[in-house]
């Protein structure tokens, strides 16, 4: 015990006792606190939280997949009766395959009396979605007169069903027209 100047007496023992204690109260007051059962618990609401907003997600994506689906389904709906039809007429699929396709534009070609043959050409393929695409680039296609060269794309465009005309330059020239025109014929695979 130490005396202090004012008569009172301080003893240092119980005072450290004091602080032994109220370090030891404060550790156990720490442990019976679920710290770890609730860092546990925040940590599996976060997963539950992002698993449900990736679920959300997915099902927005699913439904939006699934109305396009059904808007397709009711284009084809809507097409089938008119393709039954066209089939009953006889009348050929746009898509049918034209095997002999440069032969066939070569002889259009002579039969509307174009001045010269055709140039030589050759058909290329490629893919474009479901169907393939044969093109037929035909380029310096000289002629005197213009009727002609319009008779024999009118009956190119009449005889080989769901051809295109991609592209068409007519250009005058000192001799009488320039043509460069690119068929293109889409067919299933």
């Amino acid at each position: 015990m130490i005396e202090t100047g004012a008569g009172q007496s301080v003893d240092r023992d119980a005072d450290d006792q004091r602080y032994v204690l109220a370090a030891m109260a404060s550790r156990r007051a720490r442990r019976n606190r679920p710290r770890r059962l609730v860092v546990l618990c925040a940590l599996v609401l976060v997963g539950a939280g992002t698993f449900a907003g990736w679920g959300a997600s997915r099902r927005s994506a699913t439904a939006a997949e699934l109305r396009a689906a059904r808007t397709e389904l009711a284009t084809v709906e809507q097409l089938v009766p008119q393709y039954q039809e066209a089939s009953a007429r006889g009348e050929v699929s746009p898509y049918t395959p034209v095997p002999d396709l440069v032969t066939r534009l070569q002889t259009y070609a002579r039969q509307a009396r174009l001045d010269k043959d055709l140039p030589s050409t050759d058909a290329t393929e490629s893919p474009a979605g479901p169907l393939l695409e044969t093109t037929v680039p035909l380029r310096n296609i000289q002629n005197k007169t213009l009727p002609p060269v319009t008779r024999w794309l009118a009956r190119v465009m009449d005889e080989i069903p769901g051809i295109e005309i991609r592209l068409l330059q007519i250009t005058p020239n000192d001799r009488g027209w320039n043509v460069n025109v690119t068929f293109v014929k889409p067919t299933r695979r």
